[in-house]
């Protein structure tokens, strides 16, 4: 007789269920946007004052944009290491991938509307370019037009 014993350790998993606990696919993707589980690429976003990396997940932002997809697909640089990004604002990228991963935007000042615009147009995210605009449209008045 053969005694085999197999030990099994489990990585840090933030919770092993919480797929049950997330009622909606848009949770789903906040959390792991939030905790990074199962991600394939980093951004690293700077700027001259702030520096913030995002884990991301390639098969999501290339759902999301032609521009991702493209750049994960043809062999570019980025596909295979860190992404740099620095002309955006970390915060305005951060809720970039919030939209992205839950289909949620919360647009806080006139100047991130501006700043999602640009990321926006720079991703082909058309959808994206809508919200902000609207946004932007209804803070425009007479007195600050």
């Amino acid at each position: 007789i053969v005694d085999i014993s197999v030990r099994f350790e489990i990585a840090e998993m933030p919770d092993t269920d919480w797929q049950i606990h997330q009622e909606k696919i848009s949770e789903r993707g906040k959390y792991i946007l939030k905790t990074g589980l199962w991600s394939d690429c980093k951004f690293i976003v700077s700027n001259a004052q702030n520096k913030k990396e995002f884990k991301a997940h390639k098969l999501i932002l290339s759902m999301s944009s032609p521009v991702f997809e493209k750049m994960f697909q043809n062999g570019f640089n980025e596909s295979d290491s860190d992404i740099n990004i620095v002309d955006i604002q970390p915060e305005a990228f951060g809720a970039m991938l919030n939209y992205i991963y839950a289909d949620d935007i919360k647009i806080q000042s006139f100047d991130q509307a501006c700043e999602l615009c640009y990321i926006a147009n720079k991703y082909m995210m058309p959808n994206l370019l809508k919200h902000c605009t609207s946004y932007i449209w209804k803070d425009v008045n007479y007195t600050n037009a």
